[in-house]
């Protein structure tokens, strides 16, 4: 594909596809289908356990995969969202789902101001498997240029005010065992604005753990995809944008590197490198790589190569007048051999979801919101089907990434 030069907005573009751009038009966005990908499904929303799921984080720990994921009844990130878990050993098999963290205030219609857990990654440490989540405020609706601010959405105030708070984390045992949920920093709600106990950092019962995992957090390679009290060192941008939801790997020649979706519809990532394991990170600039918006992940494999997975099937850039969110369909995984140029892409889940639980807000069709890891020579992928059920796909390394 041809070289990207400049945005619309005369911004220099940073080439990093090198592979086809979508086509819409054709089965799975015309990019080869990952036939020999199994597909299990987690966990099937219902009315009475929660139509509304997202935000599915994946690992393996104890001989076991574990999952995680929010869930709210009425739709994303209101009030009362609570995140659920499950667990298996061979990603076919799940136990029936349970709560992680619990609601933390009464469940309300999700367009109401209160409080929100939202699953963000686990974090394994000395031997020790943690979950953790966020925990924010819904405090109103704003417009894409986040200067006005409103109780109620509209058409110009889409998206959401938060005030946020620390992240939160509570151990989950090798039997299943639950430890109790802790706060890494000190910045919580008022006494009495939870329903749930959220122990402070320095409560004796947990203070040294509390450190570790908050250091371990801390580390640049690890920067989670949704940072709701701005604690985290994460780059600003060239354009007038604001990038989220990040993912940083580290590329063979000892550098690291941060995507970032572009919620003002540019449908690309944006990307910055640093040098210096973290410490700084430069504005963030316009790539060629397509996307729909949506998040993504990566993952560096033991050789140097990346996997970047997520929806890149955008098949315009800097159109925003035209296209807003593209269908998240199908979920892909592009390669890079120096994390630099992503040179292939497969889908790894392509079709249209089955229509379920009609009405659900913010319900978008497709594949979404992805979390992968590595085992056994297999790629892991976890996600949300429609934000209503939770998938999670696996394939052989061997089919994505030739010798």
């Amino acid at each position: 594909m041809a070289e990207m030069t400049t945005t619309n907005r005369g911004t220099p573009v940073k080439h990093m596809w090198d592979c086809p751009r979508p086509d819409l038009t054709r089965p799975a966005a015309s990019f080869p289908i990952l036939a020999n990908a199994e597909h299990r499904e987690i966990y099937h929303a219902t009315e009475e356990a929660g139509r509304y799921n997202h935000h599915p984080a994946l690992t393996w720990h104890e001989a076991r995969f574990v999952a995680m994921w929010s869930d709210q009844p009425d739709g994303e990130d209101g009030p009362g969202q609570r995140i659920y878990w499950s667990t298996s050993p061979d990603a076919a098999t799940w136990t029936h789902w349970q709560e992680l963290f619990p609601s933390p205030v009464p469940v309300q219609e999700r367009t109401t101001i209160g409080i929100a857990f939202t699953a963000i990654k686990f974090l394994a440490t000395q031997g020790r498997l943690f979950a953790i989540a966020g925990l924010h405020k819904n405090i109103g609706w704003e417009n894409i240029a986040r200067t006005e601010r409103q109780e109620h959405r509209d058409a110009d105030h889409r998206h959401r005010a938060r005030h946020g708070y620390s992240p939160v984390a509570r151990e989950i045992g090798p039997d299943g065992g639950l430890g109790p949920i802790f706060a890494l920093w000190d910045n919580l709600p008022e006494p009495g604005e939870l329903q749930v106990e959220v122990l402070r950092p320095d409560d004796p019962a947990i203070a040294q753990t509390a450190r570790g995992v908050a250091e371990e957090y801390s580390q640049p390679a690890n920067m989670p995809p949704w940072n709701f009290d701005d604690a985290l060192n994460e780059p600003g941008s060239v354009d007038p944008i604001h990038p989220c939801e990040p993912t940083v790997y580290p590329t063979p020649d000892g550098n690291l590197v941060m995507l970032l979706r572009d919620d003002s519809y540019s449908h690309r990532l944006y990307v910055s490198i640093s040098t210096d394991d973290g410490q700084t990170w430069p504005d963030a600039v316009p790539t060629d790589i397509p996307d729909s918006p949506s998040k993504s992940t990566t993952l560096a494999l033991d050789d140097g190569t990346t996997l970047l997975i997520g929806n890149q099937v955008a098949p315009d850039f800097d159109n925003a007048d035209e296209a807003k969110h593209y269908k998240r369909n199908p979920l892909t995984v592009a390669v890079s051999r120096d994390g630099y140029l992503f040179t292939e892409v497969y889908a790894l889940r392509a079709g249209s979801p089955a229509p379920r639980i009609e009405g659900i807000p913010d319900s978008e069709p497709g594949y979404a919101y992805p979390t992968a890891i590595v085992h056994e020579d297999k790629l892991y992928v976890i996600y949300s089907a429609s934000k209503r059920d939770i998938w999670v796909s696996c394939v052989a390394l061997s089919e994505i990434v030739s010798p």
